[in-house]
């Protein structure tokens, strides 16, 4: 297995980037999984987009990943696999996720319970910008809370991260 892993978010720096220059290990995230085909893995936590993207996670050839707790509604289907969400920075137990308040960060720490060193992270625009928006169009729902969630990244997750001597790269592959 690669220690090597790309995780794709949904940051409108993504805008008209080129999915099919990606390689290697992939963690997509929402949408980003729809563009990826390529992807390995296809994380999502909320039902009502699963519903709305079912048919195409369904035969996408990447595992399908639901993070799932309090106020999520649970994906019934035996081609998805939940985990689930659990309170703490980050979880270093099986089949659970510290969702920090966004896919992002819950699919890095899916990152590193699937054993990965080294994370490139890319359209995770939020931490180092009050951006609101996607790299698609597919819905208009846009993020309330950038400063909350950077704050969240920087407080917990980027000091467990180190602790583990994981690496991360931000932007371009």
């Amino acid at each position: 297995m690669s220690t090597e892993v790309t995780i794709v978010a949904g940051g409108p720096s993504l805008r008209g980037f080129d999915f099919t220059q990606l390689t290697g290990d992939i963690i997509a995230i929402n949408y980003a999984a729809i563009c990826i085909p390529q992807a390995t893995y296809c994380y999502f936590a909320n039902k009502s987009w699963f519903d709305r993207f079912e048919h195409e996670l369904r035969v996408h050839r990447g595992r399908k990943i639901q993070g799932w707790g309090d106020g999520v509604e649970k994906v019934a289907k035996p081609w998805v696999e939940v985990y689930r969400f659990v309170e703490g920075r980050i979880s270093m137990t099986l089949r659970t996720l510290c969702p920090g308040a966004n896919s992002g960060y819950a699919a890095v720490n899916l990152a590193v319970l699937l054993g990965y060193k080294q994370l490139t992270l890319l359209g995770y625009d939020f931490l180092d910008s009050d951006v609101t928006a996607n790299f698609h169009d597919t819905h208009t729902w846009t993020n309330p809370q950038p400063q909350e969630w950077r704050r969240t990244w920087n407080k917990y997750m980027a000091p467990a991260l180190a602790e583990l001597g994981i690496e991360i790269k931000m932007g371009a592959v």
